[in-house]
């Protein structure tokens, strides 16, 4: 039964080379993508208040 049933192709596609690009070569070392430090907005400051003057 086994024999049959190799001899038969399955209609399903063939798999597909997965995390690696198929064109890489290989022995060519892999680096990371350049990380730049978050930017954090400042608070914005409080309005100065003048000095009242007192006459």
């Amino acid at each position: 039964m086994g024999g049959v049933l190799a001899a038969i192709d399955t209609p399903a596609t063939p798999l597909k080379p997965r995390a690696k690009s198929p064109c890489w070569k290989s022995g060519k070392p892999r680096t990371r993508k350049n990380r730049y430090p978050n930017v954090k907005k400042k608070r914005a400051a409080k309005p100065r208040k003048e000095p009242s003057i007192a006459v």
